[in-house]
């Protein structure tokens, strides 16, 4: 699983599936996995990239589970696996499904609304460190890309109010 791609290995098939980490990808993932009767999918954490299949497989009614990468690595090991590629990960996190299926914790997802406001909280975290860099470097310009920056940091202000007006009906 990775930014653009996620591998599915199915435990007891040949070969890996590569689908597009989107969401057009993401339902093609889900049709797959309704065709093979897949009783527990593991994915890997990849700081934020698996979200997606993850809520995409709770809404599905799907059985998965988030691991540490840590473990998948300590995992990976103990099989004797030392190599590393997207598709070796995804046999492994496959095996691992159905040997320690039982002993992993199954991701709930968040209700809708708490999803939608994570995502305007990450977003406004985000303006909010561009508006603070725009005027770190804004103070230390010359005056006429002061006048450019000053831009910038006005137009990062709006979207930063617009932010916080959302959050604030969101709740």
């Amino acid at each position: 699983m990775g930014k653009t791609n996620l591998d599915l290995a199915v435990e007891g098939q040949p070969g890996v599936t590569r689908f597009t980490n989107n969401r057009a990808g993401i339902n093609k993932l889900l049709k797959r996995l309704e065709g093979v009767g897949v009783d527990r999918i593991v994915v890997e954490a990849t700081g934020g990239y698996e979200e997606p299949l993850l809520e995409a497989c709770c809404d599905a009614g799907l059985w998965i589970a988030r691991v540490n990468p840590r473990q998948a690595r300590d995992f990976a090991r103990a099989t004797g696996e030392l190599a590393k590629t997207d598709a070796i990960d995804a046999r492994l996190l496959a095996l691992m499904a159905r040997m320690f299926g039982e002993r992993l914790r199954r991701h709930v997802a968040p209700p809708l609304w708490q999803r939608e406001l994570r995502d305007w909280l990450r977003r406004r975290g985000q303006v909010v460190v561009l508006l603070q860099a725009q005027k770190q470097q804004a103070a230390m310009a010359p005056p006429a890309v002061r006048t450019l920056a000053a831009r910038t940091v006005a137009a990062l202000g709006r979207e930063l109010a617009a932010i916080e007006r959302t959050i604030v009906m969101t709740q």
